[in-house]
């Protein structure tokens, strides 16, 4: 296959090869038509450098992207309490308020600016603050559309392996916990990347498996962000309604929602 270079090589030929044929058939013209003839041919050949220049430059330009950057990996990612979904329930049972949502980063906080938001500076040592747009309810089935902040384990120096930091632009379903503006991410086993409505999950393992989900397909597959050194590991992806209809109705089962409902505020213990 010729590449771009070939390409625009080979058509400046051709248009070389015309030109000069025309001029061939036109030299018993007068001089004002090979004169004009001579403007046309430099003012396309002109235009195709041009154009060729625009195209090689749209062609090569690299995305517009956040700086590679190496971090230090942590093995464990996630609570290190389950091994099944049924543990995983087991565990969440314990969270007030608990919401499976879909949320978009719109920015990230600096330790700093996360430390004067909540007093907490675990901010300032392997965790991070985003500002998100919450986008859907599952439980409720509705879409929404309101702001609030997210706690989410993880840094720019330490992150969890094959856990990189969200970077803004990003989709994600999550469960959380929390109250009023500011929730935190309880458990590394429930977070999907949502890419085209395609729930990707985050993690080595399923824990959510095509025995719930039949459409589910359990697949490893990698994706390079901002960490070079720290490929976002993906175990598995669902169509986001089958997943999110499924997480609903379970969730009912198990009386989740009724916590979900509770007017008490719950602080959040970030350590």
């Amino acid at each position: 296959m010729k590449t771009t270079v070939e390409n625009l090589s080979d058509a400046i030929g051709l248009l070389s090869d015309k030109i000069l044929t025309e001029a061939d058939a036109l030299r018993g013209r007068k001089r004002a038509n090979r004169a004009a003839l001579r403007v046309v041919a430099i003012a396309a050949c002109v235009c195709l450098i041009v154009l060729g220049a625009v195209y090689l430059s749209r062609d090569t330009e690299l995305p517009v992207e956040i700086e590679p950057y190496t971090v230090t990996t942590i093995d464990v990612s996630a609570t290190g309490v389950v091994t099944s979904y049924e543990d995983l329930c087991d565990y969440l049972s314990s969270y007030k308020n608990l919401q499976f949502i879909t949320f978009e980063i719109v920015s990230v906080y600096s330790p700093e600016e996360a430390y004067e938001l909540t007093g907490s500076d675990i901010f300032t040592r392997l965790t991070t603050l985003y500002k998100v747009h919450v986008t859907y309810d599952w439980l409720a089935d509705c879409e929404v559309d309101y702001y609030m902040n997210i706690a989410h384990a993880g840094d720019k120096e330490q992150q969890y392996l094959g856990k990189p930091m969200y970077e803004v632009g990003m989709t994600f379903m999550s469960a959380v916990f929390g109250s009023s503006d500011t929730w935190r991410v309880p458990v590394g086993e429930m977070e999907y990347l949502l890419v085209d409505g395609t729930a990707y999950h985050l993690g080595t393992e399923a824990f959510i498996t095509a025995e719930y989900i039949p459409s589910l397909v359990e697949e490893a597959s990698e994706a390079y962000f901002s960490a070079e050194n720290n490929p976002m590991l993906f175990s598995s992806h669902v169509d986001a309604e089958a997943l999110g209809e499924f997480i609903r109705t379970d969730w009912t089962a198990r009386g989740f929602l009724e916590e979900k409902t509770s007017d008490d505020e719950v602080a959040i213990d970030y350590d």
